[in-house]
């Protein structure tokens, strides 16, 4: 199980999913809608303790799912009230290192799912800060264990997370490094007023052009010293002419297709006319 947010009619609302496997991939699913505050559900005795509702591990149960208590209380705890996480934090960190240590004694479980270049280059940078990643083919698979046998979504939601810890400066290094522009690019001016990227704030910046963008907002482009794009315009490239020979394809694509004998049956040894 995890914690995802999204945006709801312009209001940020909390989930518990999880991942399922489905065939050779992993989907999500919403186990329950926490609605915009999650810590409604914490119960405060008095003192430094808390405890959740009872009613999230009946509708967890409800839905199939078996709730692990301590699994349900990471998931709140970034809800739980600050002064009572400084004085609890001490021991929940030694807790986590004892799991850590009990689950050491257990197989690991098997690795059935390939990490996304794009993936690694991301926890890469949220883990080292660095901008050098050569070395990242040698990192071991456990350094991406967060990230196996996970749903498309819990990825997201993941790296999501470790991303709010990202400063402005780092945001800009971070986007060059994780799309590998270093490797193709000198400068790349994007118009974040372009409808499909609005509303762009640092906090959500990435998320927008990895999900949003569609290659409209990318005004100026410098790779190699030469300038490909400017002002929207292509440099190198007779646009207007491309457009017009990819126009005048696809008539003559229409038209072959009126005149040409049609395929049927399962391949193409069965040709009739029309």
């Amino acid at each position: 199980m995890y914690l995802a947010f999204g945006k709801i009619n312009g209001k940020t609302g909390y989930f518990i999913r999880e991942s399922y496997r489905q065939a050779d991939h992993y989907l999500s699913r919403d186990l329950l809608d926490l609605g915009a505050d999650p810590g409604s559900y914490i119960v405060y005795p008095g003192g430094n303790s808390f405890y959740i509702d009872q009613v999230v591990e009946e509708k967890l149960t409800d839905m199939g799912t078996k709730a692990d208590p301590d699994e349900i209380e990471d998931i709140f705890w970034p809800f739980v009230h600050p002064e009572i996480q400084r004085v609890l934090e001490p021991f929940r960190g030694r807790e986590k290192r004892h799991q850590a240590s009990r689950r050491k004694k257990r197989p690991e479980n098997k690795i059935d799912t390939q990490i996304h270049i794009f993936d690694k280059r991301r926890m890469h940078y949220l883990s080292f800060g660095q901008m050098d990643q050569r070395d990242i083919g040698r990192l071991p698979l456990k350094f991406f264990q967060i990230l196996h046998n996970k749903s498309r979504d819990e990825i997201e939601q993941t790296l999501i997370n470790m991303e709010t810890v990202l400063t402005a400066r780092e945001y800009k290094a971070y986007t060059y490094v994780i799309f590998y522009l270093q490797q193709f690019l000198d400068m790349v001016l994007i118009d974040l007023t372009r409808p499909n990227l609005i509303p762009s704030r640092l906090d959500n910046i990435v998320e927008n052009l990895i999900w949003a963008s569609d290659g409209s907002e990318v005004k100026t482009v410098v790779a190699n010293g030469k300038v490909l794009k400017l002002d929207y315009r292509f440099t190198l490239l007779d646009f207007e002419t491309i457009v017009k020979e990819v126009q005048l394809l696809s008539e003559m694509l229409t038209d072959y297709m009126v005149a040409a004998k049609k395929i049927t049956g399962t391949g193409a040894h069965k040709i009739e006319d029309r």
